[in-house]
């Protein structure tokens, strides 16, 4: 699917999946976006995520799962002087577009 230019890239692909009855799956990204919400693990605290919020035109490339209806990307990107990784929380598309790969999987056994 494409996520167009305005449109965020999770929400985007979550309505996508639920419109077609999609609630388990393998999601790659690619594409460039402008403003990204991602974090990493504080480096005294694993469990307390450190999310930083950035305004500016980076290129992505990102894999993650759809599972349960939820997803879950990680995220590299890259812009002038600036390369951050992480968990991706929001990326908006505004001058290009990111084409989103949805690979639907069942899952065996179900978790419950």
């Amino acid at each position: 699917m494409k996520v167009a230019k305005g449109q965020e890239v999770l929400a985007t692909i979550a309505a996508a999946a639920a419109g077609l009855g999609i609630t388990d799956g393998a999601i790659t990204l690619i594409g460039a976006v402008h403003e990204v919400r991602i974090s990493v693990m504080r480096k005294n605290d694993a469990l307390t995520d450190l999310i930083r919020d950035y305004a500016q035109p980076f290129e992505l490339t990102g894999t993650g799962e759809l599972a349960g209806g939820q997803i879950h990307v990680h995220a590299t990107l890259a812009g002038e002087d600036l390369t951050v990784a992480g968990h991706l929380h929001a990326a908006t598309v505004r001058d290009f577009f990111v084409h989103a790969y949805l690979s639907p999987l069942e899952i065996y056994p179900r978790e419950t």
